[in-house]
């Protein structure tokens, strides 16, 4: 297969210090999704994880997304953060895994991959990176330091006139409506020992369309 394809990929940011330790962000950026190989292989391969067969579709589009990006983040000391943020995606031809009616046996699905019309997301975003080495006096204490990352986030796909049977509107497939990650960070310079707890969440999404 011979398919090279040109992707102009704009992009704009803009900061403004607010004070010496805070600054408002306003970014504006274009991207793509590619197609992976499994997802454009025209050729069937089972899955044993899920029982299913997986259908490549050599004729899926490029994803194209424009990306709105606007926060205020918070520097109290070097190693810590407070950054408080909205953003909105606009999603042009997302590759999507449909499920095939009417097909399989022995107990298998079918399933492929194609493009939806377009879709969009809004979510807000907020994190926290906080250290310890102003709250605690003792050594051990002051190499701690938390972090918190939640997001939330809207997201609405519109199928077109390939919404047979089914709403043309929906959420769009694997994007959860809320993320939160957690994480308590030890690191010590002077043994170069370094020891992470992490805790991840998301909403239910959805698996296939």
């Amino acid at each position: 297969v011979n398919n090279p394809v040109l992707s102009i990929l704009p992009s704009a940011n803009i900061g403004y210090n607010v004070t010496e330790k805070s600054m408002l962000r306003l970014a504006y950026f274009q991207s793509v999704n590619r197609p992976e190989f499994r997802e454009l292989a025209p050729f069937a391969y089972y899955d044993f994880n899920f029982n299913n067969v997986l259908y490549g579709n050599d004729s899926l589009q490029i994803a194209t997304i424009h990306n709105a990006d606007f926060r205020w983040e918070f520097y109290p000391t070097p190693n810590e953060i407070i950054s408080v943020g909205a953003f909105y995606k606009y999603f042009l031809n997302p590759i999507e895994m449909f499920f095939v009616p009417g097909s399989g046996s022995g107990g298998t699905r079918n399933f492929t991959f194609d493009n939806a019309a377009f879709a969009k997301s809004i979510g807000a975003e907020v994190e926290i990176r906080k250290s310890m080495q102003e709250v605690f006096t003792q050594k051990f204490l002051q190499d701690f330091s938390l972090l918190v990352n939640a997001s939330y986030i809207i997201s609405e796909v519109e199928l077109g006139s390939k919404a047979i049977g089914q709403q043309n509107n929906r959420p769009m497939m694997g994007q959860s409506p809320y993320i939160v990650n957690t994480g308590i960070y030890y690191d010590n310079k002077e043994s170069q020992l370094q020891v992470n707890a992490l805790y991840n969440v998301i909403g239910k999404r959805i698996f296939a369309v």
